[in-house]
């Protein structure tokens, strides 16, 4: 038997919603964004008895991740943010609060994959085969509690701090040496150790771990 997944769907259009009731994978109730028009309204909202929260970010845009940091707070279930953007930057934020971010219009059964492996504790990109993001493409295990503190107990160094910030402006190595007064190469060691530290292997997910790790830059 196949589980039938609950999503409340805010600023999502009536025809993707359409197509996802249309499948055999989730029941949708759709939420009219502009009714969450203060705090108690959306905390009735994070309350709602559902499996996972779908959020347009690019309709809504800043309201939409205001209400993402709002649900977080309050609910347990699945966050996925949809968008259209590709950039590192954009995507970095995007899952820095929410379990996932899919572009708009994903197939209910990618979202249905997607909604699965964030249950199961995995920060996802979909689709994970269609979506480079500037050459990387994200799929990296949330940190248990003990490498959380692990990385407090082995903080990234200020020189690694300044690359890792540059990395998330969507700076290349070459940028970055020559913001730095730095070596190529030594960008390349520094961001090894980056990488070593927050238990990934790439651009994107560093700077997401770091987010998720209360690293602030």
């Amino acid at each position: 038997m196949i589980m039938l997944i609950k999503a409340a769907a805010i600023g999502c259009s009536s025809q993707y919603i359409r197509r996802l009731e249309s499948s055999q994978f989730f029941r949708v109730y759709p939420v009219d964004a502009s009714s969450l028009f203060c705090l108690d309204a959306t905390k009735n909202l994070a309350r709602m008895k559902v499996d996972i929260f779908l959020i347009n970010v690019e309709k809504k845009g800043e309201q939409g991740f205001s209400l993402t940091r709002t649900i977080r707070r309050f609910s347990r279930a699945v966050l996925i943010l949809l968008g259209r953007h590709k950039s590192r930057h954009f995507v970095s934020r995007a899952l820095s609060m929410s379990d996932g971010y899919c572009l708009n219009g994903v197939s209910p059964e990618e979202l249905r994959l997607v909604f699965l492996a964030a249950y199961s504790g995995r920060l996802f990109v979909a689709p994970p085969t269609a979506l480079p993001i500037e050459g990387d493409v994200v799929s990296i295990e949330a940190l248990p509690p003990e490498q959380r503190r692990l990385v407090k107990a082995n903080p990234l160094s200020n020189c690694e701090l300044q690359i890792l910030k540059l990395v998330s402006l969507g700076y290349c190595n070459r940028q970055i040496a020559q913001k730095l007064y730095i070596s190529e190469a030594t960008v390349k060691t520094q961001l090894r150790s980056i990488y070593t530290k927050l238990a990934v292997n790439n651009r994107v997910s560093a700077v997401v771990q770091a987010l998720r790790c209360g690293i602030v830059f």
